[in-house]
């Protein structure tokens, strides 16, 4: 958003344009899903799963974490290998640990970030503190993987954090890098990956997977545009 004296301008908001059903990406080999055990998380694992890819890799915070067991299930029931896994994604070791663990006959291909913390505040209650929590769980991982992948051939780099109030949302990234775009942007010369931003608003039914109490029609964000059904946000996220 920029802010002058006459107005403040923002960008329009347009439906996407329609895309062929099979278009876009197609799981392959290993994908890891970092808080891939419930929430944004479980939603994407079960999209990978169906579409394809043949191992998923989904980490978690704490280990025995709630529906897990049950979710692997659900993922193997598709011919999808499942291996669940314990670990900070902020914990660098531990994250490279995990990625030593990949089979080398599933090799790598995609990383999906859906790790991360909701704490719902407006902008005048984000304290230091409050933001360096939101910190810990979403950018220190992001910027753990694209260590740890640099010089991997990856498919997909992907950002699906839970989603707080907006003012606490702005403090995570989001974003998806595609090796090979289909409109590359401008890249630093040193990293030399085309990225490819995109921002989350509220997905239809977080607030009850997060366990509000009395959540609110999350259909209705107060951010200026509805929240999405998850298989929308999907979609986005597998568009070229």
């Amino acid at each position: 958003m920029a802010v002058r004296s006459s107005a403040a301008f923002a960008r329009r908001l347009v439906p996407a344009p329609p895309a062929e059903p099979d278009a876009g990406w197609q799981p392959r080999g290993t994908v890891l899903v970092t808080g891939g055990t419930g929430g944004r998380g479980a939603h994407v694992a079960r999209w990978l799963a169906g579409a394809g890819a043949e191992h998923l890799v989904c980490s978690a915070a704490r280990p025995g974490a709630p529906g897990a067991d049950a979710l692997r299930a659900e993922l193997e029931a598709t011919g999808a290998r499942v291996t669940l896994v314990a670990c900070d994604a902020a914990d660098r070791d531990a994250l490279a640990g995990v990625l030593d663990g990949i089979p080398a006959d599933t090799p790598l291909s995609a990383v999906v970030h859906a790790a991360g913390v909701v704490d719902d505040g407006v902008l005048d209650d984000l304290t230091p503190e409050r933001f360096a929590a939101l910190h810990h769980a979403r950018t220190v991982p992001a910027v753990h993987l694209d260590e740890l992948t640099r010089g991997l051939d990856l498919d997909v780099f992907a950002s699906a954090p839970p989603s707080p109030a907006p003012s606490a949302r702005r403090a995570g990234p989001t974003r998806r890098r595609h090796r090979r775009p289909r409109r590359p942007c401008p890249a630093p010369p040193e990293r030399g990956a085309a990225r490819t931003s995109m921002a989350w608003g509220a997905w239809i039914g977080d607030a009850e997977e997060a366990g509000a109490k009395d959540a609110p029609d999350s259909r209705r964000t107060g951010a200026g545009h509805p929240a999405v059904h998850p298989d929308l946000a999907l979609a986005a996220l597998r568009r070229p």
